[in-house]
């Protein structure tokens, strides 16, 4: 008999969604991650993290920011799992993905993606502080290469989130 996901886990619900639909990641809380860098982001996020509140994006300076500029990716959040925009994309996302600023992810990415993407945001969002994903990619051109993500929310009032910040630690798999 499978345990209940509860409504107010959004981890557990995302893993749940993941494991019914063939999905290739893993989310979970975000803390232990094997990139020391984003291990260091997620020290960061919560020093700028106000008791109760999440941090804004201007609490993220370029120089706060600027060993993880290359992995680096904004999204304004316009409608909650429904309307996401890329606002910044670090070069090593549009090596990977392609030049995505600015331009909605629904749009962007194909189906499939987009809905795997999505799910991921929204329970960011939901979870309210940063989660880790470790994914294999299944989209064309990209399928040899694995990643381990960090995601977070950010709210320009401290409360309601309108971005997602993610770092991106891209990983060739290993040849036996």
């Amino acid at each position: 008999m499978k345990a209940a996901v509860l409504p107010d886990d959004p981890i557990a619900a995302l893993n749940a969604r993941a494991r019914a639909k063939g999905w290739t990641f893993v989310c979970g809380p975000g803390e232990d991650f094997d990139a020391p860098n984003l291990n260091a982001v997620c020290a960061l996020w919560w020093s700028l993290a106000a008791p109760g509140k999440l941090p804004a994006r201007a609490a993220f300076t370029a120089r706060a920011l600027k060993d993880f500029l290359p992995d680096l990716v904004i999204a304004d959040i316009l409608r909650p799992g429904t309307r996401i925009r890329f606002r910044y994309v670090g070069m090593n996302a549009v090596r990977y993905l392609g030049e995505m600023t600015g331009a909605f992810m629904d749009e962007y990415l194909p189906p499939s993606a987009n809905e795997r993407t999505a799910a991921c945001y929204q329970a960011i969002i939901e979870a309210r502080c940063p989660l880790r994903v470790v994914t294999r990619f299944s989209m064309d051109p990209i399928k040899y290469l694995s990643a381990e993500f960090f995601g977070a929310p950010l709210a320009t009032d401290g409360v309601t989130p309108d971005m997602v910040m993610t770092i991106t630690d891209f990983r060739r798999p290993a040849r036996p």
